[in-house]
């Protein structure tokens, strides 16, 4: 399983032929966003001559088949939607009197809406492990008991995975145990929600989540990762999810004050007056008008006391592109960030952690869509 993370730059390459009949050289691509998989859809090539190594950088059009989704809110272990990646294939060769050639390399790859960081050297491929990797961060995750669940995310690996099995355990206030299966044949991201409730209500305590990928019934990787329910008596918390750098849907819950605002803004011009036949106008119209009035909502979420880990889903948070805020009553609303500068906190010195972040809802109040 190939990952590239389409925000960074993903570069190919096809070497100098010292073959004088070789007076280009090509890259072929081919992304579809269809469950059909790599190949299938749309082909873009690429020609160089052949005077040195072709470079090309393959980013954009990895990302034009990286639509985005909204499902964002699970009760169950749920395939995630195709939008959400892409497949794609490149191959290279070289273009021999007027003909391409036979490719000297064909590659499928699975695109993600992630980035990497400038310490990878440049490095923008993720062979992953076998079985699955693990896209969402999930240490010191809680749920509010009665709630939909924020859920992390999941990719199986073609090939080193065909069935999956996702255990829900808990201990106490009673012992439950609950096995789902999934089964595949390709590469598919899997949201998984850190709970069952309110799916099946005997989950209310603390959960440890176990997943095994399994290949003609051989056991070959697992993860484990554990929930527990959190109260909160004063405030109605926000859920935040977004797209972190592994180009996976993470949740983040702003459990403490909540504080909106608006926006307005509009234009205005002068109005002449109506005269009557006696020179008279009236009074009571304005000399002034306003049109092209709208305007936008903001809202600024707390985290509440968390742990000093969390400090790398707000880095992810605040470069995310795509983020989506989550009402008490689970509405979904489209966002961008607006904090645009944040000191990371420490314990030793803080001693108790609390961000700050202001979100704009990403649309205009009074709806003015036009084809």
């Amino acid at each position: 399983m190939n990952i590239v993370q389409a925000r960074s730059p993903f570069i190919v390459t096809v070497p100098y032929s010292t073959d004088p009949n070789n007076t280009e050289g090509y890259i072929t691509f081919r992304g579809s966003t269809g469950v059909e998989g790599a190949g299938a859809g749309e082909q873009i090539v690429f020609t160089k001559p052949n005077t040195g190594t072709m470079v090309w950088n393959m980013s954009n059009f990895i990302r034009e088949f990286i639509i985005g989704s909204n499902q964002l809110l699970v009760q169950v272990p749920t395939f995630t939607d195709q939008l959400d990646y892409c497949y794609f294939t490149i191959e290279r060769g070289y273009v021999s009197d007027g003909e391409m050639q036979e490719p000297i390399s064909t590659t499928e790859y699975v695109g993600m809406d992630g980035y990497t960081n400038y310490d990878s050297g440049g490095l923008n491929i993720d062979d992953g492990i076998e079985g699955f990797s693990v896209l969402s961060y999930t240490y010191y995750k809680d749920f509010i008991a009665g709630t939909y669940p924020p859920f992390f995310e999941i990719i199986t690996n073609e090939g080193g995975c065909d069935t999956l099995t996702i255990t829900y355990t808990q201990t106490v206030p009673t012992s439950v145990t609950v096995t789902r299966t999934l089964y595949m044949s390709t590469n598919k991201t899997i949201k998984i929600p850190y709970t069952l409730y309110p799916f099946d209500d005997r989950f209310v305590g603390n959960v440890s989540i176990t997943i095994r990928a399994y290949i003609g019934g051989d056991l070959y990787n697992s993860y484990t990762t554990n929930t527990y329910p959190a109260e909160e008596c004063k405030y109605s918390p926000y859920m935040v999810q977004f797209v972190n750098r592994n180009g996976g849907w993470n949740t983040l819950t702003f459990y403490k004050a909540s504080r909106e605002s608006m926006s307005v803004t509009n234009s205005d011009f002068q109005v002449s007056p109506v005269f009557d036949v006696n020179g008279y106008y009236d009074p009571y119209q304005p000399q002034f008008k306003t049109f092209n009035t709208n305007a936008k909502k903001r809202i600024k979420l707390n985290t509440g006391w968390i742990n000093e880990l969390n400090v790398q889903e707000i880095e992810d948070m605040l470069l995310s592109e795509r983020l989506f805020v989550v009402t008490p009553t689970f509405g979904q609303y489209p966002s961008k960030i607006v904090t645009s500068n944040m000191e990371f906190k420490k314990t030793v010195n803080e001693k108790m952690i609390n961000y700050e972040l202001e979100f704009e809802f990403a649309y205009n109040v009074i709806n003015d869509v036009v084809w």
